[in-house]
């Protein structure tokens, strides 16, 4: 509040106030989306009678950035100023201050404090996160509840959740590896027995007709553990079996054992494994591993 003071009586004849405000109504989004600014409302004198205001002398001024003149418009007796003429999309941040001539300052107390508010139409503000995901392996999702206040009561809104696909450094390093035992004593072709296994079996070991018999260890090297773990080994029907759907922690292996009578000679037997990395999403579709093979050899297989 401004005034003038004659010296020599001390009467104050002329009394200025005035309030300024800059809206953006764009800040009031963080979707990046469109269309939430629908139109400039109005500015309204808050705090003050405005009986005790020169309204004919009074006016509020629109500007754009660096002071543009946008429009000069009166204030109505109710202390408001119609802004819907202000294109919102052509004026997207409009300065709105007001210039009051008052009759007196009776308004202007240690208590009382009047004030400019500008408005607009449009929708209802946001408040956007930014999330940081860990780098640790182990984090599968992010949730979010935003907590506020304003002059009615606490605000608590909704709560977000939502899953974190592992990257490319997060995920199960799953190697699958097929033997067969050459031993000459089948007692040493046994679950957890020493073999030898080989990736192909000594020529004429089994005979012409003969057991073959498997062992398939699967490992997982990567920093987070294999889940739904599935052998694909289309010609042993018994090796799927025998391993069914398993999981596998990270820096482990598993072995299974499975045995094949083989008609015909040589045998070439491949296998593969598929999974998903732990705690994924539903509809993550499946990593398949790299096949391997294992051959069961007859006399031919010195030909080759």
């Amino acid at each position: 509040m401004l005034f003038s003071m004659d010296p020599t009586t001390g009467a104050s004849p002329c009394v200025h106030s005035g309030a300024s405000v800059t809206l953006t109504p764009g800040d009031f989004y963080c979707d990046g989306g469109t269309g939430h600014v629908q139109a400039y409302q109005k500015a309204q004198l808050t705090g003050i009678n405005t009986a005790n205001i020169n309204l004919a002398a009074s006016s509020v001024t629109a500007t754009g950035p660096g002071d543009t003149p946008i429009a000069t418009l009166p204030i109505q007796p109710d202390g408001s100023v119609d802004l819907s003429t202000i294109s919102a999309a052509d004026h997207p941040s409009i300065t709105v201050a007001a210039h009051l001539i008052l009759f007196n300052s009776n308004d202007f107390t240690p208590t009382n404090h009047p004030s400019l508010v500008v408005s607009y139409v449009g929708d209802a503000p946001q408040v956007c996160f930014r999330t940081t995901v860990s780098t640790t392996c182990t984090v599968t999702g992010v949730t979010n509840t935003a907590t506020g206040t304003d002059s009615t009561a606490p605000l608590t809104s909704n709560t977000v959740s939502l899953p974190v696909v592992p990257g490319a450094g997060c995920q199960p390093n799953v190697t699958v590896n097929k033997e067969i035992c050459d031993g000459n004593d089948l007692h040493h072709c046994g679950p957890g027995k020493s073999g030898p296994w080989v990736k192909k079996s000594t020529p004429g070991l089994l005979g012409l007709l003969g057991t073959a018999y498997w062992r398939i260890t699967v490992t997982n090297a990567g920093p987070v553990d294999a889940a739904n773990v599935t052998l694909h080994d289309s010609q042993t029907q018994g090796c799927e079996n025998a391993a069914g759907t398993f999981n596998l922690p990270a820096n482990t292996s598993r072995q299974f054992y499975c045995s094949t009578f083989l008609l015909l000679l040589p045998f070439s037997n491949t296998a593969k494994a598929s999974f998903v990395p732990a705690n994924s999403p539903p509809g993550t579709p499946r990593t398949y591993t790299t096949p391997s093979t294992a051959v069961a050899c007859s006399l031919l297989c010195i030909l080759n």
